[in-house]
């Protein structure tokens, strides 16, 4: 690895440092926290001061205007549109807004009103950050009248009155949904599942429900705490309707059992709906105390069987009176057009309980409460629809609702994770809520970003419950993906003496508190923001206060030094040119700045200084960055961020000689060097997606955890164009004059380079010859990190892969080493954590990288497979070499191939096998004092990894941005790369875009004479192989010529058919066809986690119907997609999965096994669909060569009614030593017990 060193120029970077000198500052946490509580406090006091100001004038307003009523009305702020709007000085003058009802349209005047108020509200706030604004009117709920879902709800409500809902006390509620499925129309359908699902998911946990489908007969999920199946077996069925708590689990049950089902062609019997809804209230009485009982029957079906309304009426009349409770009963109907007047206006008889009009006299009026219809034509609005039908249960004023801020929620429509700021409005009466959402990144960043030094200092947020808003274990809330679980503070730390301090924090507005133990001494600090949230400081004093630098002048670096700016489209150079597929620049090095660099890293993210920067914005930083007066003022940098920047400029020349005269030229993708403080200089210059967080990077957190080691990355798709690459990485040391360093010493920053996979088989030959891939060999060497992920083996990536199998355990590859390799004492250990942020206690390996020795087989018996491991001394990685002379053992080793569920969760053996998996930890928001200690007794998982998102950073229509799309293709290459002179595999092999194209089209077939080719010709050593990056478009170069007049396949067999004109045309246009395109990435996106495995993202994220079509690519360790112009978003992961999932209990038998994992790592959240078991053939094959496989038995359900390819579990009840799994996540799971994986 000392070529590493060279190549990384570690010793030149760490002499750099050294000749500067730190100082030791010891921060004042008390001044700190003054300062982000007094930004945190200013925020949140303007908001409601808007609020305030929009609440007055609302209410004012409604006492002068009774004939125009303000309604509910939502309004995203990104939509504002002045203009459709009056001018505002008519608002201004108009003193007496009655005196213009006569030009205005009554209805809308409120409306116009509303919207204005909102637009002159806002206007010059765009710091608060604010995605939308609404008012809940009371008067819209109370309405008890049927009429249509109001127009002006063109957007989805169902967050918002969610929140009105949620503050609005209600009694708890018994509901049991009737669904009809004799539709004739499929959008009708679909109408009624999203009432259904909407009514659903607007529940409490103290509320009950359930589901009934009607057709031709009925069905209801089999509810129980004994039966379970598998996501893709049939939905279990039963001839009764129990209803369960409306958990978030049982919610996803119902919604899933919602999506499988079909609409029959045939009518349905309205008397035996209602004799059934009436049956399931009396076999549920004990399960509802006595609360009223509550019917939604939803149908869109015109031609159903009412010719009997008053014997439907007779029926409920008599079975209300055998009740204990009132039972109401409300329906929906679903058109889209005049008719079904018969049917609508029998279901407003039955919802009205019209007993009077057909006579009906023998009714229990103690127990007489009329219910409504609500019509409804679309999907908009529902949320309306249903807070009208559960006030049925009569709601309470909302005007006695208390001003305040809801916990952060993700919002699945616009992927941004939001808190509700709200104040009642009414005065005489009840006028309703209005309500702000602000970004929670913005709230929260001073806390996100305080501290990338986690080992002596780091910042949390609390709500004045004590539940943990914000924590550097957490995502960052700009990339977080799905909706985040909120734990106590006492699960986070668990110092047995917290206790007292926990008390404190949420008692007193400010204090702090110092714990003394062994391990050592640990200090709080906290102050209240307002009513709601608790900012706290941690400081760690056993650990290495971080120095700083002193200050440092650019001097000539200037001159001698040349440091661009990596936006290249808004600032070019005087020479641009594409390395691979990005936009590139060989003149110099590019300065990215992440927004840990920023004051306000969220203005920067989402501000007019982030989505649209200007060239002007970007020579400010660069000026005041070599402003040697130090007179220009900042512009909105940290203070440490100008001495970070110039100390690394001092490397960029090292850099570009290694690049481009290094002895590995022609292996380096590009190299770069990130500080913890979150700067990144990189050659060749660059352009880098604005999201990027170089501190919570796969190769960044990983060298971090190996101080003074060469640290690499296992194998991922290079989203620049490079094929499949690895991450080398190294650390860098506080300045030390002495030049003496040791792993203990603070990290300030950290050095990488990517290299081409095809040059890590390279290097492994060059020292083990023997490991070359040849037909007959019986030999194969891997090597692997110290989590157990393979970064080279020879069957690692498939050429015939749909996708690139990426993160790849040694127990997918090679589970009789693994197995084995349990046996040795002190060398590997299984590790268990707890992620909080994404509910689950991971589990994964450590391998020990002091290992001195050799190691070889420990259990007698498996002579006829012979290992050896060692560690490579001074780095992460393991080499290992495997003989084989049989292929009949079997070892077993338990892994799911669609999820990462661990088999069992209630115990732990170390020298069991299994693959990296996690298991489910439910809290419930519990103080985890109180909760079993062995949940909590783990260790916090490390902070979250992440990669940036997709949204693209420039504004196409800004003609300042169109650089990056329209001339990249166009420029020449920065490196000619002749992929055609080299004629043999040692030559070919590891080139920077080449490959060795050795097999034909189908993958198997050998070519007789195989050839050095470009990556874009022949991916992976396959011709003509669909490659990651067909569509990326660019100028062809005179290697791409050579190789199609001499390698197309096409050319030579037309050549013997017709004349040599044709032949020259067909060349042209092959010529043509080879011509990349715009890059369109194939393959799922890649999430790093702080175990390797990957990240975390809900099953529900991928479509079933997309699976196993084009998808697009992964995403780079460092580079975002943007300077490459791909513009197709990134799809999940299907093997990763949201955390509160419960393990199957089937009545089938089953060895309780899974196949081998083999998952696609997220190359993300990441929007968010079962896959077919289908889609997963390929990844079963990629399993042990021998394997036996055994599947469970579907129970068969009527095929007129389910659909099931949905169908999944029901919710069931913990069972003792059982794991509880997801419904959503349930699927039916192959079994492959392994058997000499990967020895034919």
């Amino acid at each position: 690895m000392q070529a590493s060193y060279v190549e990384l120029g570690i010793s030149s970077m760490q002499k750099i440092y050294d000749s500067h000198k730190f100082a030791t500052i010891v921060p004042n946490e008390d001044k700190v926290i003054e300062k982000i509580t007094r930004k945190m406090t200013d925020k949140l006091t303007q908001a409601f001061d808007v609020l305030t100001h929009m609440k007055k004038s609302i209410e004012k307003y409604s006492v002068t205007n009774i004939a125009s009523p303000i309604g509910t009305k939502i309004y995203n702020v990104q939509h504002i549109a002045p203009s459709t709007l009056w001018p505002k000085e008519d608002l201004r003058t108009k003193e007496d807004v009655k005196q213009n009802i006569s030009d205005l349209n009554v209805l809308n005047y409120g409306e116009k009103y509303l919207s204005q108020l909102f637009i002159d509200s806002l206007s010059n706030r765009t710091h608060l950050g604010v995605e939308q604004v609404y008012f809940l009117a009371s008067a819209d709920i109370q309405k008890r009248k049927y009429y249509s879902t109001p127009g002006y709800l063109a957007q989805d409500d169902t967050y918002v009155w969610q929140l009105y809902l949620s503050l609005v006390k209600l009694r708890p509620k018994n509901i049991i949904i009737g669904i009809d499925l004799g539709v004739t129309s499929n959008k009708l359908f679909n109408i009624e599942k999203a009432v259904a699902k909407q009514i659903i998911n607007l529940l409490d946990n103290i509320d009950h429900v359930g589901v009934i489908a009607f057709g031709t007969d009925w069905i209801s999920p089999y509810i129980t705490g004994y039966n379970c199946q598998i996501a893709s077996q049939n939905t279990l069925i039963t001839d009764e309707c129990r209803i369960i708590n409306a958990t978030d689990q049982n919610k996803i049950v119902f919604n899933r059992f919602i999506d499988s089902l079909v609409k029959i062609n045939d009518t349905t019997n309205i008397h035996v709906v209602f004799k059934q809804l009436f049956k399931s209230v009396h076999l549920n009485q004990v399960s509802m105390n006595s609360e009223p009982a509550m019917l939604v029957y939803i149908s869109a079906n015109k031609d159903a069987s009412f010719n009997d309304t008053a014997s439907i009426l007779a029926m409920i009349a008599h079975k209300q009176n055998t009740l204990q409770m009132p039972v109401i009963i409300n329906t929906v109907f679903i058109t889209n057009d005049v008719t079904g007047a018969l049917h609508k206006e029998c279901l407003r008889d039955i919802s009205e309980l019209n007993f009077a009009k057909y006579n009906i006299n023998n009714v229990n009026k103690s127990l007489y409460t009329t219910g409504i219809i609500q019509i409804v034509n679309s999907t908009f609005g529902l949320g309306l629809v249903t807070a009208r039908i559960f006030n049925t249960l009569n709601l309470s004023n909302a005007s006695n609702v208390n001003a305040g801020i809801s916990l952060p929620t993700w919002r699945s429509k616009t992927k941004d994770l939001v808190v509700s700021l709200y104040v009642p409005c009414g005065i005489v009466t009840d006028l309703g809520l209005l309500a702000m959402d602000l970004h929670f990144a913005n709230i929260a960043e001073d806390v996100t970003y305080y501290s990338n030094q986690l080992k002596y200092t780091y910042a949390l947020l609390l709500n004045t419950d004590g539940l943990v808003l914000m924590h550097p274990s957490f995502p960052r809330p700009i990339v977080t993906n799905e909706q985040p679980r909120f734990i106590d503070i006492a699960c986070f730390e668990k110092n047995e003496n917290f206790t007292s301090v926990r008390a404190r924090m949420l008692t007193e507005e400010s204090g702090s508190h110092t714990i003394f133990d062994h391990i050592a001494t640990v200090k709080y600090v906290w102050r209240r923001v307002l009513k709601w949230y608790i900012i706290c400081i941690v400081i760690r004093d056993s650990d290495m206060i971080p120095k700083k630098i002193q200050t440092t002048y650019f001097a000539d670096i200037s001159t001698h030094y040349n440091l661009l700016h990596h936006r290249l489209d808004i600032l070019p150079p005087s020479s641009l040119c594409r390395h691979l597929n990005q936009i590139s620049t060989l003149d110099a090095g590019t300065l990215y700045l992440s927004a840990s660099c920023f004051q306000s890293p969220f203005s920067y993210l989402r501000g007019t200084t982030g989505m649209s920067i200007s060239p002007l914005t970007l020579q400010s930083y660069m000026a005041y960055i070599k402003d040697n007066t130090r007179l220009l003022a900042n512009p909105g940098l940290k203070e440490e961020v100008r001495n970070d920047i110039t100390v690394l400029s001092h490397i960029l020349n090292y850099l570009m000689r290694q690049h481009l005269h290094g002895s590995l030229y022609k292996y380096v993708v590009r190299r770069y060097v990130a500080t913890v403080n979150g700067v990144v200089q990189m050659y060749p210059g660059t352009m880098l997606n604005i999201e990027l967080e170089p501190t919570r990077r796969h190769w960044f957190v990983r060298a971090t955890e190996h101080p003074g080691k060469v640290v690499l990355t296992s194998p991922y798709l290079d989203i620049g164009g490079a094929g499949y690459i690895v991450t080398i990485s190294h650390t860098i040391f506080e300045g030390n004059p002495s030049g003496e360093h040791d792993s203990t010493d603070n990290v300030v920053a950290v050095m990488a380079m990517d290299v081409t996979f095809g040059y890590i088989y390279k290097m492994l030959l060059e020292t083990m010859p023997y490991c070359s891939e040849q037909d007959g060999t019986t030999v194969k060497c891997f090597i692997i990190d110290d989590r157990g992920y393979l970064i080279y083996h020879p069957h690692l990536i498939d050429p015939n892969e749909k996708g690139p199998v990426e993160q790849q355990h040694i127990i997918h590859k090679e589970s009789l080493v693994a197995n084995d390799l349990l046996n040795h004492k002190g060398f590997v250990q299984k590790v268990l954590c707890n992620n909080y942020a994404d509910g689950t206690i991971q589990r994964y390996y450590k391998f020990n990288t002091s290992l001195n020795t050799v190691l070889t087989n420990v259990v007698h018996g498996e002579h006829c497979v012979k290992y050896y491991v060692t560690a490579v001394p001074n780095t992460n990685i393991f080499i290992g070499v495997v003989n084989f002379t049989c292929n009949d053992m079997a070892t077993f080793c338990p892994c799911s191939t669609v999820d990462r569920l661990c088999l069992i969760c209630n115990r732990v053996e170390q020298n069991e096998c299994e693959c990296p998996c996690e298991c489910p930890l439910t809290l419930n928001n519990q103080i985890c004092t109180q909760m079993n200690s062995s949940l909590i007794d783990n260790d916090l998982c490390a902070k979250e990894l992440e990669l940036p998102t997709i949204t693209p950073q420039y504004d196409a229509s800004n003609s300042n941005n169109k650089l990056h799309a329209s001339i990249a293709a166009s420029l020449k290459p920065c490196l000619t790369f002749l992929c055609e002179i080299h004629t043999s595999y040692d030559s070919c092999v590891g080139l920077l875009g080449c490959e060795w194209c050795h097999l034909d089209v189908d993958g198997e077939t050998k070519l007789q004479h195989p050839f050095c080719a470009s990556l874009t010709t022949c991916f992976h050593g396959v011709l003509g192989s669909e490659s990651p990056y067909k569509d990326f478009q660019i100028d062809t170069t005179a290697s791409d010529e050579l190789f199609v007049s001499k390698y197309s396949s096409v050319g030579p067999v037309a050549g013997s058919i017709v004349a040599l004109c044709f032949i020259l045309a067909l060349v042209f246009y092959c010529y043509r066809q080879y011509s990349l395109q715009f890059m369109e990435r194939l393959y799922p996106c890649r999430t790093q986690t702080n175990h390797g495995g990957g990240g975390c993202v809900q099953m529900s994220s991928i479509d079933a119907d997309t699976f196993n079509d084009d998808v697009t690519g992964h995403q780079d360790q460092l580079l975002a997609n943007y300077p490459t112009a791909m513009d197709s978003t990134c799809p999940v992961s299907p093997y990763c999965v949201a955390t509160e999932y419960r393990q199957a209990v089937t009545g089938v038998d089953s060895d309780l096994g899974y196949s081998t994992m083999t998952p696609h790592e997220e190359s993300e959240r990441l929007s968010f669909a079962l896959i077919e078991l289908d889609s997963l053939e390929d990844d079963f094959n990629t399993s042990d060569s021998i394997s036996n496989n055994t599947s469970l038995l579907p129970y068969k359900a009527p095929k007129l009614l389910i659909d099931a390819s949905k169908r999944i579990c029901p919710d069931i009840e913990q069972l003792p030593g059982t794991t509880q799994l997801l419904p959503k996540h349930r699927m039916l799971a192959p079994v492959t017990v392994h058997r000499n994986m990967e020895t034919i």
